[in-house]
């Protein structure tokens, strides 16, 4: 169950830092990566990110990126929680 839980908390962490890296690296060329539909599919906790518009200091926005990203942890967490109750499931059916 740990395996599980610890692969979706990898993954939930895992995509917005490469979300983020590849908007970050997006300001070296000349177009500017903005984010589409996959990122809020992926990365649903990005929604908080609109938040960061009206944050008058960088260590608010900083702050909210941060709370993005455990949310997204906790969700994916979650999920990995979910499918490895789905697995012992199916696998006590089919064993069974």
């Amino acid at each position: 169950m740990k395996r599980f839980i610890l692969v979706g908390a990898i993954i939930g962490f895992a995509l917005p830092a490469g979300f983020a890296a590849v908007w970050l690296l997006s300001f070296l060329g000349e177009h500017r990566y903005v984010f589409g539909d996959e990122v809020l599919f992926l990365w649903p906790s990005s929604i908080m990110l609109m938040a960061t518009e009206a944050s008058r200091s960088t260590i608010s926005a900083l702050a909210i990126w941060g709370v993005a990203i455990s949310v997204n942890v906790a969700l994916y967490s979650l999920f990995g929680l979910m499918a490895y109750a789905i697995f012992t499931l199916l696998r006590r059916y089919f064993d069974a």
